[in-house]
């Protein structure tokens, strides 16, 4: 790649990309140079076709640059995140556009809070976040922690299941740890701008834990540190890997009956999409009880079941009772191993 950016190179007026000697420059730095060239460049001082050339090999050289900085910004994924969801070196590359490489970050008060990496589909997305500290922490996670620690919509607010899970430490010494967020929504993550917000960090006086029940804790025991807010924007940019079956088959479910509406599935979760009111052989309804309790299995072609963290989003569809199931894998999955996914006595087959 860098020869042929340098062949591009050969093409254009060395004192107008102003990189004299220096075409072992990074990419990203190699970029931003020729567009401030491109802003000063005059055409009247060659011929109208010297400059339409220059202009071609300018938009050929930005292209490759842009599509090299791109490709190298989603690889190299974290260990943190591939040990947490299993990921083995050949789902690496499968899960290649699922990923983005984030690298935001913000310091208060000597406490550096970092988004690194993102990992995701349509509706669910695993977000790797780190804390790094500059002086000696009065006590070590997960002690100290964060009093509020969410990922919302910067538009519309909270995604509706979060989970927060605290990293193995490695290095306890290192004065660093990292958080994951296991965020799901019945509404869009991709391409949409998210807000990572960490409030007051302190901890629980010790010796209050030794003595009372976690449900006696109130806040007046929540000893603060460093005050916060730690606010961290971006926008999510990763390929949707997520497929989309459409059911329409009523399922029995204990006593009660649904509509199984769709699923939605990828290498890395599944939403179940039923609908439960005012269809005539839809009788009786589903009890509040058969709701959250409904039977979701995925069985694959191995004789094995597929372990599952599921939420469940309850809403309204054309003026009638929508639960979504948002499930998410314990391990990426090929959608060619799935046999089929049962929703109460309902069988789906899959991987066709």
């Amino acid at each position: 790649m860098k020869q042929y950016i340098s062949d591009w190179m050969g093409l254009l007026l060395p004192e107008e990309l102003s990189l004299p000697g220096q075409t072992d420059l990074p990419q990203a730095d190699v970029a931003a140079r020729v567009l401030r060239q491109v802003a000063r460049t005059r055409v009247y001082r060659t011929t109208r076709q010297k400059a339409l050339r220059r202009a071609v090999c300018i938009a050929a050289l930005l292209c490759a640059l842009v599509a090299t900085v791109a490709a190298s910004a989603i690889f190299g994924w974290d260990q943190r995140l591939l040990d947490f969801l299993g990921i083995t070196p050949p789902w690496q590359e499968k899960l290649t556009d699922a990923g983005q490489q984030v690298e935001r970050s913000v310091t208060r008060d000597g406490v550096t809070v970092e988004v690194k990496q993102v990992v995701g589909d349509e509706n669910t997305a695993y977000v790797l976040c780190q804390v790094t500290f500059l002086e000696e922490m009065p006590q070590k996670p997960p002690y100290l922690q964060f009093a509020d620690r969410r990922i919302e919509f910067a538009v519309t607010g909270p995604a509706e299941t979060q989970q927060v899970e605290l990293l193995t430490d490695e290095d306890p010494e290192d004065n660093v740890y990292a958080y994951l967020f296991c965020l799901q929504s019945d509404e869009s993550m991709r391409g949409h701008k998210m807000v990572l917000t960490l409030g007051d960090l302190g901890y629980f006086n010790p010796e209050t834990l030794k003595t009372e029940y976690m449900e006696q804790i109130g806040r007046d025991d929540f000893i603060i540190w460093k005050e916060g807010p730690w606010e961290i924007a971006w926008n999510m940019d990763y390929q949707n890997e997520k497929k989309s079956l459409a059911v329409d088959e009523v399922c029995a479910i204990g006593q009660g009956r649904a509509l199984v509406k769709q699923l939605q599935i990828s290498n890395l979760s599944m939403e179940v999409t039923l609908v439960s009111d005012r269809y005539p052989d839809m009788a009786p309804q589903l009890s509040e009880e058969e709701v959250y309790s409904a039977p979701i299995t995925v069985a694959m072609r191995d004789g094995t079941v597929l372990e599952q963290y599921r939420g469940l989003e309850v809403g309204q569809y054309q003026n009638v009772r929508r639960l979504q199931y948002q499930c998410r894998f314990e391990r990426p999955v090929e959608f060619a191993d799935i046999e089929y996914v049962r929703v109460g006595d309902l069988e789906i087959p899959l991987g066709e």
